[in-house]
């Protein structure tokens, strides 16, 4: 009787209110650690009339019910292979799509093997494409997929009412691989975290991150990640050991256990200047106040080239000196950018406090940029309509 309920709640919301539909998951509170659903949350902002269906492809159990209702305004389908309820899931995702009066698309993976709702008349499709993901996938080795993702890419692009680029070099990036994008049909936007008002109680302004001293005369070393390959961890634990002697490092990971672990191997395994934790994103940015530089160690490709990696933002809005091993990141080196190359880490070569300051200075006027766009491209997109 419960289901039925529901099923008629579904059927009567979005009958009568054509909702928009977001294809890409729903935002959980314990998702917020991940910068995908850090995103998408920061979009849903900008649906004024409340009313949306999510659409999450990405369970498998076939014990996830396939219809959730998070909020009043609010309904989340989830389409699994291994439902017990995946036809009806189907016939109501796909209902949305010929209903809805927008969707919106959070990168192209959810697309795959739904690229004809690109071709359903009406409507506004927009699409957030998040990374350049059949580059990413051919790096990881992944190259049969990253085959499937062109075409999927190239269905998005061409048949999406507007595009939305996290940096201008993705732009730049997709305006060369499709020449024919009509400007007006793009949106920049940059990946903004999540950051408290300067005015919010017991938050001090970004720029009293600024003017920070060492403690015993030690700068401080901050990572908060993941320990993924792209990350490249081994670098970070080298730079750690090479370091210790003169620098105090905090990491935090979703696996503690597994890091210390990593740095036993390495002889590291309970030096008094090494932290491993894992934090929430409140507590990192309270711990923020107390680190120097932040390690964020990339590879020259495609991928890292048209990034707005949400950790990079917040480093810079916390006074916090990037260390990197390849600084062309995304927009921020052209921004202006302030940073410390790993090589000249490795070997010691610090700035002295007042050196320090005045390059988070720098980079506190490269976050207000970004934020000046961030604002920009969520008025363009309510301009839009979503």
């Amino acid at each position: 009787m419960g289901n039925i309920k529901e099923l008629l709640k579904l059927f009567l919301f979005f009958w009568r209110i054509r909702a928009a539909t977001v294809l890409g998951g729903y935002p959980y509170p314990e998702k917020e650690k991940d910068g995908y659903f850090q995103r998408i949350k920061v979009i849903d902002t900008l649906f004024t009339d409340g009313r949306r269906i999510f659409i999450d492809r990405t369970l498998s159990s076939e014990n996830d019910a396939w219809l959730d209702q998070p909020t009043r305004n609010t309904f989340v389908i989830r389409v699994g292979k291994a439902q017990k309820s995946k036809w009806v899931a189907r016939f109501f995702m796909i209902l949305c799509f010929f209903r809805s009066k927008t969707i919106y698309i959070h990168s192209i993976y959810p697309l795959r093997g739904l690229s004809f709702i690109m071709y359903i008349p009406g409507g506004k499709k927009i699409v957030d494409m998040h990374g350049a993901a059949p580059e990413e996938l051919h790096y990881r080795g992944n190259l049969s997929d990253s085959k499937d993702y062109e075409r999927v890419e190239e269905y998005a692009v061409k048949k999406a009412t507007h595009l939305v680029f996290v940096s201008e070099a993705m732009r730049q990036h997709f305006a060369k691989k499709y020449p024919k994008i009509p400007q007006y049909q793009t949106v920049l936007l940059p990946i903004f975290p999540k950051i408290p008002s300067p005015h919010s109680k017991g938050f001090q302004p970004l720029a009293g991150a600024i003017n920070k001293t060492y403690p015993n005369g030690k700068p401080v070393i901050v990572y908060a990640g993941g320990l993924q390959e792209w990350q490249q961890v081994p670098k970070m634990i080298n730079a750690i050991k090479k370091t210790i002697d003169i620098t105090t490092h905090k990491f935090f990971c979703p696996q503690p256990e597994l890091m210390r672990e990593m740095l036993s191997k390495e002889g590291l395994s309970s030096p008094p200047s090494i932290l491993v934790d894992s934090k929430s994103h409140d507590e990192l940015l309270k711990i923020y106040f107390e680190c120097h530089y932040g390690f964020i160690l990339r590879k020259n490709n495609i991928v890292n080239n048209v990034a707005c990696p949400t950790k990079l933002v917040e480093y810079l809005a916390m006074g916090i000196i990037p260390i990197v091993d390849y600084e062309g990141i995304g927009d921020f080196k052209t921004l202006g950018m302030q940073f410390l190359r790993l090589e000249d880490f490795l070997q010691g070569k610090l700035p002295d406090e007042d050196e320090r300051n005045m390059m988070a200075a720098q980079n506190l006027a490269v976050y207000n940029r970004l934020e000046e766009e961030h604002l920009d491209g969520m008025a363009r997109l309510k301009v839009i309509g979503i």
